[in-house]
This record gives C-alpha cells, structure tokens and sequence, in this order.
C-alpha cells in the first residue's frame, strides 16, 4: 500500500524463485511512470532457483550508440620501467 501511495507500481508480477514445493516473488522492479517500460521479465534459467529479472524503458530504447562517446584507455605509450620507478 505505501508503495502505490507514492505511485510505484511493480513491473514483475511471477515468481522469480521457484523450488521443488513453493514460488515466490521475492523480487521487485517498482516504477512511477509505467507507460515509460517497454518490456520487464524474468530470466529463467537451470543454475539456480533465484531468477533475475529486468526492466527496460522507452528512454534506453532511444539512446542512439552512434551520437554516444566513448572512453577508450591508451596503453601504447605505458612503460613498466617508468611505473616501477614511481613505486
């Protein structure tokens, strides 16, 4: 109930740890915009019996990769000999 008195409403509503005599949702997403979510789910898988889950809304769904920028390291001038001499 305070959950949807501050307008969370949950994006999971199956279990997400199954066993052998019981399932549980013990897991939750809460959002204060559901129009906003494209797709929520649980991964289902064999190595355990916790599932995990996800959320995904329209503002990551917009996110170009192309207009992003990227940091990338720059190794090729690292020297070990000028590493060990400041230790």
């Amino acid at each position: 109930m305070a959950f949807q008195n501050c307008f969370l409403v949950p994006t999971i509503d199956k279990p997400t740890q199954v066993r052998n005599s019981s399932a549980t949702l013990i897991d939750n997403i809460f959002v204060n915009n559901p129009e906003q979510v494209n797709y929520c789910g649980i991964l289902i898988n064999d190595v355990s019996d916790h599932f995990g889950h996800f959320c995904i809304t329209h503002e990551i769904c917009k996110r170009k990769t192309n207009s992003e920028k990227h940091k990338i390291q720059d190794y090729s001038q690292f020297s070990a000999k000028l590493l060990y001499a400041l230790i």
